[in-house]
């Protein structure tokens, strides 16, 4: 049979098996009687006419379609991809299909997406929201974030959206970084972040509450945000930060995707890590551990599980479930990133004499 650039119909399969549309969907959607000599005809016109039921049709008969969907601000982010293959997994597991669909951390994009997916009447969705710490979803746009489609949020909270969400402890994290960077003697600690995600807000109330519990002071200038789509935003904060606070010894990296620019921007400057800077970064990724990066890491894979395993008990139920609040710990990895600044004191002792009583 030759290639056809359209859609082989149910009416073409009935036709070329010579039986009803009726019986044809009897034999697609497996319900009702039909004989077993006919089922094999349909089945055989099904095969040579390589006639594909159509999912959405299918989906509104029998009030499913097998579809999720996955709403994230870029697949570029390591910590999402990571995410998506998690939940992928699962999925594919209980026999559902999954669309992906990027935001670019762009509200109206994100609304965009959801519009589509909502008229596709899919079973779930799964979303990072792209709105920042201090916004709020509109009243017009509230439905499609608190319809009847099934929804978790991921990473992220929204002010006033009462939804699953599962995310890291992003406060505590932060905390616990700024203070191993304490514990090594760093006291002017640099921090570059993206922009005000509560994700990165909780980070910095977690690196500010350190610095306040040691009794360091905060310096507002010692912040630098980048867009980790744009290298020369990356480049110019590595530049303001480190020209303009020449006391700073060590710089937190808030966002794994910033990482390879800041280390291209270090190394433009002249600087060695980790003898005349140190470096934290957030999440794990391939050049963090060829640089030998000390990192916090999130539990990325556990997301996605929890994620589409809530997703699927709200799908599956009867009753309304009420809303779950998931928050996983953050690890901390230490590597060869980060020095002790008496190391560095007693090298630069030992670089002018006075370590060993000269003068």
């Amino acid at each position: 049979m030759s290639k056809r650039e359209d859609f082989v119909t149910i009416n073409e399969v009935a036709e070329f098996s010579g039986v009803s549309k009726a019986t044809v969907g009897r034999v697609i959607g497996n319900y009702g009687v039909v004989a077993e000599k006919t089922k094999q005809k349909v089945l055989s016109a099904i095969e040579k006419l390589n006639y594909v039921p159509n999912a959405l049709a299918q989906g509104m008969r029998n009030k499913t379609t097998k579809i999720i969907a996955i709403v994230v601000g870029s697949i570029k982010n390591n910590f999402f991809t990571e995410i998506i293959y998690a939940i992928e997994q699962i999925a594919t597991k209980n026999h559902f299909n999954v669309i992906i669909c990027n935001s670019q951390e762009d509200i109206e994009k994100e609304i965009m997406h959801l519009k589509s997916l909502y008229s596709r009447r899919i079973d779930g969705i799964i979303i990072a929201p792209a709105y920042m710490a201090d916004n709020k979803i509109k009243n017009e746009n509230l439905y499609l974030y608190d319809s009847t489609i099934p929804t978790v949020l991921i990473d992220r909270k929204v002010g006033n959206l009462n939804k699953a969400v599962i995310h890291s402890d992003n406060f505590n994290g932060s905390y616990k970084a700024t203070e191993y960077l304490i514990s090594l003697g760093h006291k002017h600690i640099g921090v570059i972040a993206t922009r005000n995600f509560i994700t990165v807000n909780d980070r910095i109330n977690g690196y500010k509450k350190a610095l306040k519990n040691y009794k360091i002071n905060f310096y507002e200038h010692y912040i630098e945000a980048a867009d980790y789509e744009d290298d020369d935003s990356v480049l110019s904060a590595v530049d303001n930060l480190l020209t303009k606070n020449k006391s700073i010894t060590a710089i937190m990296v808030l966002n794994d995707n910033l990482i390879g620019t800041i280390l291209a921007g270090i190394k433009r400057m002249g600087l060695i890590i980790p003898d005349d800077i140190s470096v934290l970064s957030w999440d794990d990724n391939a050049i963090t551990k060829l640089f030998d990066i000390t990192t916090i890491t999130q539990q990325a894979n556990e997301i996605g599980e929890l994620a589409v395993k809530n997703l699927f008990e709200i799908i599956n139920s009867e009753e309304k479930v009420h809303p779950k609040e998931i928050i996983l710990e953050t690890n901390l990895i230490e590597r060869k990133s980060c020095r002790s600044q008496d190391d560095i004191k007693v090298l630069q002792e030992v670089y002018n004499g006075s370590y060993y009583g000269n003068e």
